[in-house]
């Protein structure tokens, strides 16, 4: 008798167990997909927590070979449809987004540090400065405002005489830089990002001569700035060891 992948069985073959990988592995990224794109360190406690229920879901049915599959795959569903609905929720409904996510911290206001923050988000005036110094304020003095966000972020607004200077602040006229237009990525020509920018194949192939190169295939990155100008990087010189701190170039 054939081992059942997705129900439950004693033991399973090597074959069996990828395959219950691979199917667990697809559910599991369908769902992250789903749910957002947000990174670790950005996550709030509500996301830190569904992450960790996905986690565990996952992990029951590789490990444990006599548990059948099909009640991970629908708690998986189940969980991405709550928070989905719950993130929709939360969009328009503002108490509910407090109430999942919570609300930012002050912790400096107006240059006074404010107990009562500290005391909501369980921090000592050590750990505040700290986090303070992380953000090139060794000096409470030069705080206006610090404010704890919802994902443990903290962000600082310095004193107007200590902010940094902007071309603004000097009155100095500024060009539009925008961004860069890649033409060729690892030995592929982007023919979509040629046209976006009114160029042609034979434009690049007289630029790649000017390099001395006689293929895009020799080429690791190529891209086009606003100004016109031409970044381009070798597929050699993208293979070469980084030189170590105090070698020589």
């Amino acid at each position: 008798m054939s081992p059942s992948l997705f129900g439950s069985q004693s033991t399973l073959p090597i074959w069996a167990m990828l395959v219950r990988a691979l199917v667990i592995y697809l559910a599991l990224l369908a769902a992250v997909r789903i749910t957002g794109k947000e990174q670790i360190s950005a996550l709030t406690p509500y996301d830190f927590m569904i992450s960790i229920l996905f986690g565990s879901l996952a992990a029951h049915p590789l490990t444990v070979s006599r548990l059948p599959i099909w009640p991970t795959a629908v708690s998986l569903a189940t969980l991405t449809l709550l928070n989905v609905g719950l993130s929709l929720a939360t969009l328009k409904n503002r108490r509910l987004s407090r109430l999942i996510g919570g609300s930012p911290i002050v912790l400096v206001d107006q240059g006074k540090v404010v107990k009562r923050g500290l005391r909501e988000a369980f921090w000592s005036v050590d750990d505040l400065l700290s986090r303070l110094r992380t953000k090139g304020y060794p000096n409470l003095a030069d705080v206006e405002f610090a404010i704890l966000e919802t994902n443990g972020e903290i962000s600082v607004i310095p004193k107007p005489e200590k902010a940094p200077l902007t071309p603004a602040d000097l009155r100095l006229p500024t060009k539009y830089e925008g961004l860069p237009v890649v033409l060729v990525e690892r030995g592929r020509v982007l023919y979509e990002n040629l046209a976006k920018v009114g160029l042609d194949y034979t434009w690049l192939s007289t630029q790649l001569r000017n390099f001395n190169l006689q293929s895009p295939k020799e080429v690791y990155l190529a891209s086009l700035d606003t100004e016109g100008k031409l970044f381009l990087q070798t597929q050699r010189s993208a293979e070469e060891k980084p030189s170590r701190p105090g070698q020589p170039l």
